[in-house]
């Protein structure tokens, strides 16, 4: 575990990471921190507390586990270290965060909202 204080560019330690770790107990409104790991294909291990707002499944396989108990973790860590299980909870997190908050799934519910019509997204040059 590494604690880094500010970092200016948070794409390398993302990179690196095995785990995103959020052992919250008390707070409020959608935690923007999960949802950025959970993007880069980072998996979470977090408190009900702090995926609060963010419609996580209950069996993990969207890139999160949820466990209160926090003398469990480290069995949780520990799993996550197997790269076959991580790469499959990253898989997951990034799938999730794409259907969910994705451009694509943002912008069509804009359209909905604002009862549009869908318009076909223009390719972006990466």
């Amino acid at each position: 575990v590494r604690i880094e204080g500010f970092v200016e560019d948070l794409e390398p330690v993302f990179a690196r990471a095995t785990a995103a770790l959020a052992p919250l107990r008390f707070g409020s409104g959608i935690k923007i921190k999960m949802l950025d790991a959970l993007s880069r294909g980072v998996p979470v291990l977090a408190t009900d507390v702090s995926v609060d707002g963010i419609p996580v499944a209950a069996d993990g396989s969207d890139g999160c586990i949820v466990d209160n108990a926090l003398v469990r973790w480290p069995a949780h860590i520990e799993a996550l270290l197997d790269p076959a299980h991580n790469a499959a909870m990253s898989a997951g997190g990034r799938a999730f965060f794409s259907r969910l908050y994705g451009r694509s799934s943002v912008m069509a519910d804009y359209d909905e909202m604002f009862g549009l019509e869908p318009v076909e997204e223009i390719a972006r040059p990466a």
